[in-house]
């Protein structure tokens, strides 16, 4: 999936994930499953932005704008383990926006992460 962004915040993105890759050595399907659900987000916020996001915007996103991103998710019919995974993948750009770009959002913050579906334990077979 294509990440739709201004290139400040493209920049951003791809040096995020290249540091994933490089640095922390996270599997290439770990690195791919991150970049399509940011890329996913950022669809979104085209639309609720109104146009393609800036870096800049991503400081500026507030409570709201995010829970209109889950709430999209949950409409869309995505599982809850689903919208785990990238809000865990939100969680680490804005780490590394923070710690790498001085673009701070305490919003993001304040998002529960959805409750998952507990299994029964399977029987040992013997």
């Amino acid at each position: 999936m294509t990440i739709t962004a201004q290139p400040d915040l493209v920049d951003a993105i791809e040096d995020w994930l290249a540091q994933m890759s490089h640095e922390r050595r996270s599997s290439a399907h770990s690195v791919a499953a991150y970049r399509h659900d940011v890329a996913a987000f950022l669809a979104f916020m085209n639309d609720h932005l109104g146009g393609p996001a800036r870096l800049a915007d991503m400081a500026t996103l507030a409570r709201g704008d995010l829970r209109a991103w889950l709430a999209f998710r949950k409409q869309a019919g995505l599982a809850a383990s689903s919208t785990a995974r990238a809000l865990s993948a939100l969680r680490g750009l804005f780490r590394y926006l923070a710690r790498h770009r001085d673009i701070q959002n305490p919003a993001l913050a304040t998002l529960a992460t959805p409750k998952l579906p507990r299994s029964l334990p399977r029987a040992l077979t013997g």
